[in-house]
């Protein structure tokens, strides 16, 4: 048996507890731990020699000792630490640290799978920009023509981790980047002059499917590309949410061609461009709110924009502004049907020839229920009117709303209307009737909501894009309980005579029955005198008949009794008084009395005579048909002739002894009446504010007036500067008389084909009587 050798040894417990001196090159084993030892030195006792062997510690983290044993796990975690999917690399032409600062890197090229090289990637020591080069594998060197890159300048040296998401000639590639790593093992800078060639072989299947996925979600909200896909495409189709366009000539294709914050001005850009004609489409908001998803809603060229924008992934992706797309490379959206906006004006009461603007949109938004009433005259069917100015008056005193006859024709035709405003009480919706002028609209008007799209400016409408809405013609019932149309509506033949009798108000001065006989085809006959009444102006001329006037001289005209040819008889006498006889007058008073006696001082006797009289004439007449028999001439009496007389109210309800009186008068003969009250303002009983001047001021003076004031004329044109032409009647101030026709003075109405330009208060005159007359 040879001989063996056998080491000093013990338990590491006893070694610690003697802790002996071992001999220069002496072996002391642990036995319950074999895989440690010691060799003693000669002069060292045991507990401060160092161990030697395997002690079962493991470093689980690189550093800088030489001697402490590494485990395979934390050498394998520290580099996969600094590599970017692994197996996404495929190093040639040498290792470079470089390839640990790159992670989760992907790159999306449109031509399918491909290779790419760094060429360069770093940053610039003096100007602090980040630069990236990427080229194809089999590209040698990069150069300007054949490198992918993102330079961003003017950047603070970067740490830490940032992503990157870049698109250049069509490819995208996105990774993030940890400039700490970079900076620890590459060291400053990383230059060209290295041409590090490592090949990423990153492109895979499931990338491409990345691609189609994209495409498909900008193709599913509308969007086409157009060239290569682009970061900024991505991105600013990130921004806009619910993006809507609507273009009046038709579906047309729009290029979103720059959209963000100018840096300069700071205004919110949006631009559009229609790829037909390359018309801009173009809103500048000034002072945006740049945070949050904000609603914009604009009109430019006559299209109409909507879209929702996320000013947080804006600002997130963007840091100046989004620039022009370029020439080849764009997004486009189609626009949608024109239809859908006209249906969202006609929800609103408005018809479908409306254009848009950003005023007209906000103010729909204003306005529900509106509806609209014209008193039409003869031949005017299927009118519409437009907004033509809208808004809060500078003083805050009042809110206007101006209207104008849309179309070819009377188109200087203004209606202004004008309502009380408080502004600290003007909250929530409010009803509104207004029936100032020819026209007469109804609709609700929130407040809150006006304040709020229209903080500061006033709404104004410009010509070139109405707010456009149909009228319907107001027809004055039959009902005489509420409209006090006695009897049936007066008929007469186109052409024929309709003679109006009575003072100032229903002289040709004034202009309405000329107007609206003229429109109806039919001869006015106008025997009104200014200043006077109906004893001597009606009453005292049918008195004086004679053989030679057979039905006085009211009725004598040219030289000739007309009384055959007249076919209505129209009274207008309209001084405030009480124009109805008692009944017992009535009664006892015939038609011998008042040719004996006269009607003397009482107009109610005056009225009572005229009635009796003209309708005594009517049945005395007879109406005969000529004709020849046997050589003969025959005059066939075939009746008597019809009795028609219409009585008309005073031209507002300020005169109301009259205006009662006469409509009780009407009913008891069963006579037709004329009720220009029936209007809503000159029959209202609210008031207005104004500045005007009044019988008892030649200065004008601010208070509480009847509406019936703004169409009186107390103008400073008419008759030079006249203090007043109103009258106080109950401690109200009503307007006393109607502007006139003229022919010199453009009231703002067409003039007419016989050469008088008419106000506004004259046409709704004559459309309330013309409700009262048929053509048959």
């Amino acid at each position: 048996m040879a001989d063996r050798i056998q080491f000093r040894r013990d338990t590491a417990a006893r070694w610690s507890q003697y802790n002996p001196i071992l001999l220069e090159g002496e072996i002391g084993v642990v036995t319950d731990n074999p895989n440690q030892y010691k060799i003693g030195d000669g002069s060292s006792a045991w507990n401060s020699l160092p161990f030697r062997g395997f002690d079962g510690t493991v470093v689980q983290e690189t550093g800088n000792a030489e001697d402490a044993v590494m485990s395979q796990k934390a050498v394998t975690d520290n580099i996969h630490k600094y590599s970017s999917y692994g197996s996404d690399f495929a190093i040639s032409g040498g290792y470079h640290p470089i390839i640990h600062c790159f992670k989760n890197t992907h790159i999306f090229d449109p031509k399918g799978v491909n290779g790419y090289r760094i060429q360069v990637a770093g940053y610039n020591s003096s100007s602090k920009g980040i630069a990236f080069y990427f080229i194809d594998a089999n590209e040698v060197d990069v150069t300007t023509e054949n490198a992918y890159t993102y330079n961003q300048t003017s950047e603070l040296a970067p740490t830490g981790i940032i992503h990157y998401d870049f698109t250049s000639k069509g490819i995208r590639f996105c990774f993030d980047f940890d400039w700490d790593c970079f900076n620890d093992v590459v060291g400053n800078i990383f230059n060209i002059s290295q041409h590090l060639e490592i090949k990423m072989i990153i492109f895979s299947d499931t990338d491409i499917e990345s691609l189609s996925s994209i495409k498909n979600l900008l193709y599913s909200k509308g969007f086409s590309i157009h060239g290569d896909i682009t970061i900024n495409h991505l991105h600013i189709w990130l921004c806009i949410v619910n993006l809507k366009i609507y273009d009046k000539n038709g579906p047309s294709e729009f290029k979103i061609n720059q959209q963000g914050l100018s840096s300069s001005t700071g205004n919110a850009l949006f631009y559009y461009q229609r790829i037909s004609d390359s018309a801009l489409v173009e809103y500048n908001l000034s002072n945006p709110v740049t945070t949050g998803v904000q609603h914009y809603e604009f009109v430019s060229n006559g299209v109409r924009v909507e879209l929702d924008f996320n000013w947080d992934i804006y600002n997130q992706y963007f840091t100046n502004r989004f620039g022009n797309i370029i020439e080849d490379d764009y997004l486009s959206f189609t626009s949608s049907p024109i239809e859908e906006v006209n249906e969202y004006f006609l929800t609103k009461g408005f018809s479908t020839v409306s254009s848009f603007s950003t005023s007209n949109i906000r103010l729909t938004k204003v306005i529900s229920n509106f509806k609209a009433w014209y008193y039409g005259l003869a031949g005017e069917t299927d009118l519409k009117y437009q907004f033509k100015q809208h808004g809060i008056l500078n003083n805050k005193t009042g809110i206007i709303f101006y209207y104008q006859r849309y179309g070819a024709e009377g188109n200087n035709e203004i209606v202004e209307y004008q309502i009380p405003y408080v502004e600290e009480n003007c909250t929530g919706i409010r009803h509104y009737c207004l029936e100032d002028k020819t026209i007469k609209v109804e609709f609700d008007w929130d407040w809150d909501v006006y304040k709020e799209l229209f903080p500061t400016d006033l709404y104004r409408m410009t010509t070139d894009l109405p707010l456009v809405f149909p009228v319907s013609k107001i027809e004055v019932e039959s009902d005489s309980s509420e409209n006090y149309s006695l009897g049936n509506k007066i008929t007469v033949k186109s052409g024929s005579k309709v003679m109006l009798v009575g003072a100032s108000f229903a002289s040709s001065l004034n202009g309405w029955f000329e107007l609206v006989c003229s429109k109806m085809g039919i001869t006015a006959v106008n025997r009104a005198i200014g200043g006077q009444n109906i004893i001597n102006n009606v009453a005292e001329r049918m008195l004086d008949a004679d053989e030679t006037m057979p039905h006085g001289s009211l009725f004598y005209v040219d030289g000739k009794d007309i009384f055959e040819e007249v076919e209505a008889f129209v009274l207008m006498m309209t001084h405030n008084n009480d124009v109805y006889l008692s009944d017992e007058a009535y009664q006892s008073n015939t038609l011998e009395y008042y040719k004996e006696n006269g009607v003397g001082t009482d107009r109610a006797a005056a009225f009572d005579y005229v009635i009796k009289q003209y309708k005594q004439w009517c049945a005395e007449y007879t109406v005969s048909q000529h004709r020849t028999s046997a050589g003969q001439e025959i005059d066939d009496v075939i009746g008597t002739k019809e009795c028609q007389i219409l009585i008309c109210s005073n031209w507002n309800c300020g005169r109301a002894t009259y205006n009662n009186s006469s409509k009780k008068l009407a009913e008891r003969f069963g006579l037709s009446y004329c009720d220009f009250t029936a209007n809503d303002n000159l029959g209202a009983n609210h008031l207005i504010t104004a500045t005007i001047n009044t019988d008892t001021s030649l200065s004008p003076v601010k208070g509480q007036y009847h509406p019936s004031v703004l169409y009186a004329h107390f103008d400073s044109y008419y008759q030079g500067a006249w203090a007043g032409k109103t009258e106080v009647i109950g401690g109200i101030t009503y307007g006393w008389h109607p502007q006139g026709r003229s022919t010199t003075y453009d009231y703002g109405n067409p003039q007419e084909s016989d050469g008088y330009y008419y106000p506004d208060i004259q046409y709704i005159l004559a459309g309330i009587f013309k409700s009262c007359v048929e053509i048959i």
